[in-house]
């Protein structure tokens, strides 16, 4: 309800002098009824999914169900960009995702005709159809909402967009928007993927990013060890000096003392 009080006071002052760009209504009805099927087509699907107990049964509700659903957002793509132009000449910048919403459904759909049914085992098919299903249904229900926003905020302002189709897009209520089969869901729900920016670009596809793992490499200083030069000091050995005696010869010349008479 804020959003919406919100918005006419940027209509009055666009009334003032400045022009509107609403979706027609004839574009707005085509929306609506176009997010209606997909929340109805979602919806039997789940239960022809979850009473599938052979690949052939299986096989059959996929198939009927990925050609509506496929239908229903075509339809919706043909519309988006008027939805968006719409939201943003009221003000509603945040609001403006509808060509991301659509196209992140594509995807959604695109990725599970890839699963669908692929397992031989027929719980396990069930369960993965389950999954999508509870998804789509809060994405088809998101359209419902948007849907219901821009076509409350045309009417009260007396624009083209003129009044719902007899309240089948549900009512609002106190921040929070009741869609015709009593789910509730907040104004400023986002669908995943799809940031809350003016332009509401189309989602970025999904890449798988592989982290960069920086390696340290711990460099150990190379020590060479230094080995002393040892010079080995040979000992000095000193030879004793050995003294030969000397060796005195006696005299041998007897000493004559005078003559015998």
């Amino acid at each position: 309800m804020k959003r919406i009080s919100m918005a006419l006071g940027v209509l009055g002052l666009a009334a003032c002098g400045g022009s509107s760009t609403t979706p027609t209504s004839s574009q707005m009805a085509a929306y609506q009824r176009a997010a209606l099927t997909a929340s109805d087509t979602v919806t039997t699907y789940s239960t022809a999914a979850a009473a599938a107990t052979t690949p052939t049964d299986c096989a059959a509700a996929a198939q009927q169900y990925q050609s509506q659903m496929q239908a229903a957002i075509q339809e919706m793509q043909a519309d988006a960009p008027a939805m968006d132009d719409g939201m943003m000449s009221m003000g509603q910048g945040t609001a403006a995702d509808v060509q991301c919403g659509v196209a992140v459904m594509a995807q959604t759909l695109a990725q599970y005709r890839t699963v669908a049914c692929s397992s031989s085992n027929a719980t396990q098919n069930q369960t993965t159809a389950a999954q999508h299903a509870a998804t789509m249904a809060v994405y088809a229900e998101h359209m419902q909402m948007r849907a219901a926003e821009l076509s409350q905020m045309s009417s009260r302002m007396g624009g083209d967009g003129g009044t719902m189709m007899g309240g089948s897009s549900g009512t609002t209520m106190s921040g929070m928007w009741q869609g015709p089969s009593g789910q509730t869901m907040p104004w400023d729900h986002q669908i995943p993927g799809c940031a809350a920016t003016p332009t509401a670009p189309a989602p970025t596809p999904t890449t798988t990013t592989t982290p960069t793992t920086t390696t340290t490499t711990t460099t150990t200083p190379t020590t060479t060890p230094t080995t002393p030069t040892t010079t080995p000091t040979t000992p000095t050995t000193t030879t004793p000096s050995t003294t030969t005696p000397s060796t005195m010869m006696p005299s041998t010349t007897p000493t004559t003392t005078g003559t015998a008479s």
